[in-house]
């Protein structure tokens, strides 16, 4: 089982609904659980539920379950606009379970990720759509071109860029350089940590 089994969507735009129906049928536990005995449906008629957890690092938390079917089998997941406009955007990571009303009842299923993406309509004219990294890899190159109006105080290692040595600025631009490529799937190779020289 895959999460697009559970959630045939895998990119939401903040203040966007969510909509879809799941078949019982495709909530199978005995490729998870290795016993036949859990190789049956769990039906929303016999109390069964689906819940979803989407954590985004460094938030809170976000959860939604499924209500049942009108054909009283199936799982029918419905989430308001209202919800999800409060979503931060970012990769979030996701688990989905099978819950029972019986206490004590509870499968995970499948995991996975899921990225919410900021609503443009919505948002203040402030807004970067930048990821942390790109932001940082921009101002280190605008102040290695000399170009300190405007850039903001950002600190690596405990220390502001502006007051880097260059040769540390080179080091920071092609560390940062290769998180942004690996975020835009460019160029996924592993991302070796560095230390900065010491500074007098």
């Amino acid at each position: 089982m895959i999460l697009n089994d559970v959630l045939p969507i895998s990119t939401l735009c903040a203040g966007d609904s969510i909509r879809f129906t799941i078949l019982s049928s495709s909530i199978n536990i005995q490729e998870l659980q290795n016993d036949p005995q859990y190789g049956y449906p769990y039906p929303a008629s016999s109390n069964y539920h689906l819940l979803y957890a989407l954590k985004l690092p460094g938030s809170p938390a976000v959860t939604f379950q499924s209500s049942t079917n009108p054909n009283n089998v199936d799982f029918d997941i419905n989430v308001a606009s209202t919800v999800t406009q409060a979503w931060l955007p970012g990769t979030y990571n996701v688990q989905v379970f099978v819950v029972s009303t019986v206490p004590g009842e509870r499968y995970k299923i499948v995991d996975g990720n899921f990225v919410i993406e900021a609503d443009l309509s919505a948002s203040a004219p402030a807004f970067d759509g930048r990821t942390q990294n790109k932001i940082t890899y921009d101002a280190i190159c605008a102040v290695m071109n000399g170009q300190m109006d405007g850039i903001q105080e950002i600190m690596i290692s405990g220390r502001s860029i502006k007051k880097m040595p260059f040769g540390d600025l080179q080091k920071a631009r092609a560390y940062f350089h290769r998180l942004v490529e690996k975020e835009n799937g460019i160029n996924p190779m592993k991302v070796v940590k560095f230390q900065f020289g010491r500074y007098s």
